[in-house]
């Protein structure tokens, strides 16, 4: 297994995104749940997350 290890700012400053992440996603009617990724993206195609 790998395990790396972050700074708390950085903790802290994901955490606070993925809350105003949630928050701007319910703007379009888009809900969320724990296995959401942190960043997400809609493609040109209207696609949520599709690989690259």
């Amino acid at each position: 297994m790998l395990f790396f290890s972050i700074s708390n700012d950085l903790l802290q400053l994901l955490i606070s995104w993925e809350k105003q992440q949630r928050y701007e996603l319910a703007k379009f009617g888009i809900l969320s749940n724990p296995e959401q990724f942190v960043f997400t993206y809609i493609d040109t195609k209207g696609n949520i997350n599709k690989p690259l």
